[in-house]
């Protein structure tokens, strides 16, 4: 076992942060709503004197009505579904082995035939910037997901293989260290539960020994099953459209991947808000001077820069076709083809499988993966904006096929 693990740090049966965080957004919430609503009083004599940039500071009391709105909804949560426990299996998670473990659900008012989906993430988080403008930011390096099953006794297990190399948890303590949490989360449409917890993994290889569901299996299968349905079957090609924007086909001795306008719109928008706002400010900004210009100048390119990547990442697609002779593909905008490019299958070097995007809402992080080729052209992408890796991972598998690879690096 790691030198570094602790059990007074690292226990195996572990609660969820649910009733710190219900406190905490209530505070947070309440403190913003506070410093915030008086504001309102001061803007219509700071637009009588002329400062229209002082609208700007309505969306701070638009915040705040937005967090009370979390804390009501976190509160409603907490009373459903009270506390939940988990219990690890193996204890420590493992590294080069398993994470894995049982969540407890006897004491919450559930339906059995709800689907619930575990989360595994570890996480490195560090200090950034310098003097009184450091903030800490994290950055997920590592991530599966997959569904967990329900027991007859209102228990869900679930089992993730770990890849070694991964860092350790550690303490949080000082400006860069590494942790690992487990995140479940449920489909009901209204009040859906939604809890974190912090885990001890270690690199000890070791097994689970009473957990069975391979979660990690059950992912891939689920994969598996979802693109060859895709492929034979027009219902199934429509499921894999509308909730991953793409579409596969095969077309004769063609496999085809298209990936279709209107993915990650809302990022789009949250950068087409963000930017907004950035543009607006910076037109409002009086000219006083050279550090205003300055401002007005920062401000104006942030938000336009923002605005342009709104506008083109939710109307761009990707239409590649591979066969044992080539690999085509075209970059498409508003239904336009403004880059082509082919290469022959034996110019690959490498298939691999990368971290795009990550996108982060609350407790939950998506991350957006790619499926680049590699070889002495550079990189070349065959498939992107895909939050699913098992799905990725199973499309790297047709690909080879249809192109007559095998064995090629990457996975």
């Amino acid at each position: 076992m790691d030198e570094d693990f602790q059990t007074d740090k690292w226990p195996q049966v572990i609660r969820s942060d649910a009733k710190s965080a219900v406190v905490g957004t209530w505070f947070f919430s309440g403190f913003w709503n506070l410093v915030s609503w008086p504001v309102m009083f001061a803007i219509p004599d700071e637009i009588n004197n002329g400062n229209l940039a002082a609208l700007a500071a309505l969306m701070f009391p638009i915040i705040g009505l937005c967090l009370f709105y979390v804390a009501i909804n976190k509160t409603r949560e907490w009373r459903r579904f009270g506390v939940t426990q988990l219990q690890l299996d193996p204890y420590p998670g493992a590294i080069g082995g398993h994470v894995g473990g049982i969540v407890d659900l006897t004491s919450s008012r559930i339906d059995r035939s709800t689907q619930f989906e575990v989360t595994l993430e570890c996480i490195h988080s560090r200090l950034c910037g310098s003097g009184s403008d450091r903030s800490r930011r994290n950055t997920v390096c590592w991530q599966a997901r997959g569904p967990a099953e329900m027991r007859a006794d209102m228990k869900l297990e679930f089992r993730f293989d770990v890849p070694e190399q991964l860092p350790a948890s550690e303490v949080r303590e000082g400006d860069s260290y590494d942790f690992w949490q487990l995140r479940l989360a449920s489909d009901q449409p209204e009040i859906a539960l939604d809890r974190t917890f912090e885990i001890g993994v270690f690199p000890t290889a070791e097994l689970a020994r009473d957990v069975t569901v391979d979660t990690s299996a059950r992912g891939r299968k689920q994969a598996d099953v979802e693109l060859s349905g895709a492929l034979a079957d027009t219902q199934h090609a429509e499921d894999l459209r509308s909730q991953h924007g793409l579409t596969v086909e095969r077309r004769g001795q063609w496999l085809r991947l298209y990936l279709h306008r209107g993915r990650q719109k809302g990022l789009a928008a949250g950068l087409g808000f963000v930017g907004a706002i950035f543009a607006i400010a910076g037109f409002l900004i009086p000219d006083e001077g050279f550090l205003t210009e300055i401002m007005r100048w920062l401000f104006g390119a942030t938000g336009w820069g923002m605005l342009l990547a709104a506008f083109y990442i939710p109307f761009n697609s990707l239409d590649v076709r591979i066969n044992h002779k080539e690999i085509r593909r075209i970059r498409g905008w508003f239904g336009l083809a403004i880059k082509r490019e082919k290469i022959a299958p034996d110019e690959l070097k490498e298939l691999a499988i990368a971290q795009g995007s990550t996108v982060t809402a609350g407790s939950k992080t998506i991350i957006y993966y790619r499926l680049i080729g590699k070889g002495s052209f550079g990189e070349f992408r065959l498939a992107e904006t895909i939050a699913d890796r098992p799905l990725v991972e199973a499309l790297r598998r047709q690909v080879m096929t249809a192109a007559g690879l095998q064995g090629l690096e990457g996975q």
